[in-house]
């Protein structure tokens, strides 16, 4: 396996990525970090490792403002997010022709906004992904960026969710950030197919190993099932 760092321009701004490529005659999934991760983190590594020993490539890369890539946090926005993963995904796209998304938390936000406008993209896998991002992050003000907060006034999730298909829905009932309820109105405004799966016990991160594993293989298998 190849293992190679990328580094593409967005908006004049370094986009920093790792690729790890198996085989050019194989698919490819992107995964995209939460608001205050990388793509160096435990979960990503974890999500490449079972997915490469699997024979599926993947490219992991860090949002503006985070981990490697260039840019100030505060311009971070859900628009400005969408401009990096657009500009990945088309540069992923150009080698391989199967293409799966896989986004945890606002990762899992950008991937779904993405999915509904690149028809290109083949199967989406999205780990306790916000569809209410105002009710979310209000509360937070002073912490996240105003300038983020008002962005959200120019996104449809909901609107972009409806045009979505191929889809796993992964969450779990003890997430202390994203309420549940969340990945249930996803799921129902999703189009087939879709499948919803609810770990019990989970938080947010899926911080425990056992439960984090059932995402893992999860997420595998749709893969395997929809991006072959």
């Amino acid at each position: 396996m190849l293992v190679e760092k990328v580094v593409l321009s967005v908006d004049g701004i370094k986009i920093v990525s790792v690729l790890h490529k198996v085989k050019e005659s194989s698919p490819v999934v992107i995964t995209c970090h939460g608001m205050l991760s990388t793509k160096d983190s435990e979960k990503y590594l974890e999500i490449a490792d079972i997915l490469t020993k699997n024979g599926i490539n993947v490219l992991r890369f860090d949002f503006r403002g985070c981990g490697e890539s260039e840019g100030n946090f505060v311009n971070s926005t859900v628009t400005a997010r969408l401009r990096d993963l657009k500009a990945v995904l088309q540069y992923v796209h150009s080698m391989f022709e199967d293409v799966g998304l896989l986004g945890s938390s606002l990762g899992g936000t950008i991937s779904i906004l993405a999915a509904s406008k690149f028809k290109f993209i083949k199967a989406l896998v999205t780990w306790a992904a916000p569809i209410f991002l105002k009710e979310i992050w209000n509360p937070l003000r002073g912490v996240i960026p105003e300038g983020f907060i008002k962005d959200l006034e120019n996104v449809d999730i909901s609107g972009a969710a409806k045009d979505v298909s191929h889809i796993l829905v992964i969450h779990g009932d003890q997430d202390e950030i994203v309420p549940v309820r969340d990945a249930h109105v996803l799921f129902n405004l999703a189009k087939e197919p879709k499948e919803l799966k609810i770990i019990r016990g989970g938080d947010h991160r899926f911080t425990n190993p056992e439960l984090r594993k059932i995402a893992l293989n999860e997420s595998l298998r749709w893969f395997k099932q929809h991006l072959y």
